[in-house]
C-alpha cells in the first residue's frame, strides 16, 4: 500500500478527508482557555451563575470556583472547585451541518452537551451527541464528579462526527472571541462638542459583531477640543452598528460648542466594553 493510501485512510477514519474539515474542527470558541478580554483572575475567584470566567466561558447556573494556570507552551488549565463552567455555541454560525458531535477535553472534568432535545448526563470523555439539529445552539458544560475534588480542564473541543481529533490551535481566537465582545482600550474616537456632550464619537470596530452590541463606558475618557480638556465618565447615547462604534459621551464639564471632540489614544483610564453575547434562556 502506499504511503499516501494509509493517510488518506487515516484522516477518513478521523473524519478529517477533506480541507474544510482539517482547518475548521472546533466549534467551541477559546476552547484553549487563552483569550481573557475581561482581565478575570488567574487566582482562585468566586464566579456568580453566569459571570465570565474566560471569553465564551461562563461560571454555570450555580455559580463556579475557579482558577487558571498558563503552562510554558502557552496553554490555559483551568480548575474547577466547585460548580461548573459552560459555553452557549450559536448554531447558526458554527453547527450549521448538525448531526453527531464529539466533545472532548484533556484533564479530569466531566463535561456533557445540552442542545433542543437532547440532554446528555456528565461524563468522562469524549462526550458524543448525535441527531442535533441543523444550526441549533448548544450548551457544552463541564464540572466535577460527585464528591470529587477540584479537576482541570485544556483543550477543550466539540466537533463533527463520533471520533475525537488532535486539539485544533488556531491563529485568530481573539477575533472568533471579538464577535461577541470587545473590550476597547485607548479607543481612538473622533466626534464634534455638543456643549455638555461629545457627539457622534465613532470608530470602525476590529471585526463584525454577532449583533448590534450593547456599549458601557467604566472610567473616565478624556476628551480635547483643541484647547480645553473634559472627562466622559458615561454613553449618553448609542448608535453604533455590528461593525461600527458611534456614541455620545457625556462630559463632565462642557466643552467648546462647535470643536473636534478628540479621545486622547495615550494614557487614557476608560475602557468601553461592548457586549453581543447570546442569551442564555
Amino acid at each position: 500500500m502506499r504511503p499516501a493510501d494509509t493517510i488518506a485512510q487515516l484522516l477518513f477514519s478521523l473524519g478529517l478527508n477533506s480541507a474544510a474539515a482539517v482547518s475548521f474542527r472546533n466549534r467551541l470558541v477559546n476552547g484553549g482557555l487563552a483569550v481573557n478580554q475581561r482581565g478575570a483572575p488567574n487566582s482562585p475567584t468566586v464566579y456568580e451563575p453566569g459571570a465570565f470566567i474566560r471569553d465564551r466561558w461562563r461560571a454555570g447556573p450555580t455559580g463556579c470556583t475557579a482558577a487558571c494556570a498558563t503552562g510554558p507552551n502557552g496553554d490555559t488549565t483551568l480548575h474547577i472547585g466547585a460548580g461548573s463552567i459552560l459555553q452557549l455555541i450559536e448554531g447558526g454560525f458554527y453547527l450549521p451541518e448538525g448531526g453527531s458531535y464529539c466533545l472532548s477535553w484533556q484533564g479530569t472534568a466531566v463535561g456533557r452537551v445540552i442542545a433542543p432535545d437532547k440532554f446528555v448526563d456528565f461524563a468522562a470523555g469524549p462526550v458524543v451527541v448525535s441527531g442535533l439539529r441543523p444550526g441549533s445552539d448548544a450548551l457544552v458544560e463541564f464540572s466535577l464528579p460527585p464528591q470529587a475534588a477540584p479537576v482541570s480542564l485544556r483543550c477543550a473541543q466539540l466537533e463533527p462526527g463520533s471520533t475525537p481529533t488532535v486539539f485544533e490551535r488556531r491563529d485568530d481566537e481573539l477575533r472568533r472571541c471579538r464577535r461577541y465582545f470587545i473590550r476597547l482600550i485607548e479607543p481612538p474616537l473622533r466626534g464634534v462638542i455638543c456643549g455638555s456632550v461629545a457627539g457622534r464619537c465613532g470608530m470602525p470596530l476590529p471585526v463584525q459583531m454577532r449583533a448590534v452590541p450593547s456599549a458601557s463606558l467604566s472610567g473616565a475618557l478624556q476628551v480635547f477640543d483643541g484647547t480645553d480638556i473634559a472627562a466622559a465618565e458615561s454613553i449618553a447615547a448609542n448608535y453604533g452598528t455590528a461593525d461600527w462604534l458611534e456614541v455620545d459621551l457625556q462630559l463632565v464639564s462642557p466643552l467648546n460648542i462647535g470643536r473636534p471632540a478628540v479621545i486622547f489614544v495615550s494614557g487614557q483610564k476608560g475602557t468601553i466594553d461592548l457586549d453581543a453575547e447570546l442569551q442564555i434562556v
